[in-house]
């Protein structure tokens, strides 16, 4: 039997958010106002849903243009994996974030039903991650206003004027 992890990664490369599917199940992509991107809930799907039947693993692309894999955008309908070794990664350019769906042959005899698991990280990771990103973001345009001031060069070292002594025309200048 097949089990899909799907990861939602942020921009830092941290898994912002995980979902197990074991045996048979849906879980829809797409951002939520209770929070989160992966939902069970396919009242309204919206970017993609993925979809595992226990032998097939497929990302089924409702919105054209949603998601972007290999540099290229995919159309609407469905992208087969099950032949895929390793993870496939696609990029959601509405959330700037990646997906990451990995396959996995799970045997046992204790496998015979179908569950959907999700985990998310606790608030305090979330909170600590979510930080870290605004933080830097925040530098990277302190240090794009500093090289569009010309404070700095494009390796961020500080540009300072010469001294007097040393400016041309001055009588102490070799």
């Amino acid at each position: 039997m097949l089990q899909a992890q799907i990861d939602i990664i942020d921009e830092a490369g941290h898994p912002e958010e995980s979902v197990t599917i074991v045996g048979s199940g849906r879980v829809s992509l797409g951002r939520r106002e209770t929070g989160g991107y992966l939902h069970v809930d396919e009242a309204a799907p919206d970017i993609a849903v993925i979809s595992h039947d226990g032998r097939r693993l497929l990302i089924e692309v409702k919105v054209a243009n949603a998601l972007q894999r290999d540099n290229d955008f995919l159309a609407a309908g469905s992208l087969d994996l099950s032949l895929a070794r390793d993870a496939t990664v696609a990029f959601i350019e509405q959330f700037g974030r990646y997906v990451s769906v990995k396959q996995n042959v799970v045997h046992g005899e204790l496998l015979s039903g179908s569950a959907i698991i999700q985990t998310r990280p606790s608030s305090l990771i979330s909170r600590a991650q979510a930080l870290a990103a605004r933080g830097a973001a925040e530098v990277t345009q302190q240090l794009q206003r500093l090289r569009d001031q010309g404070k700095i060069d494009e390796h961020g070292n500080v540009l300072v004027p010469w001294p007097d002594d040393m400016q041309p025309g001055s009588t102490t200048d070799l």
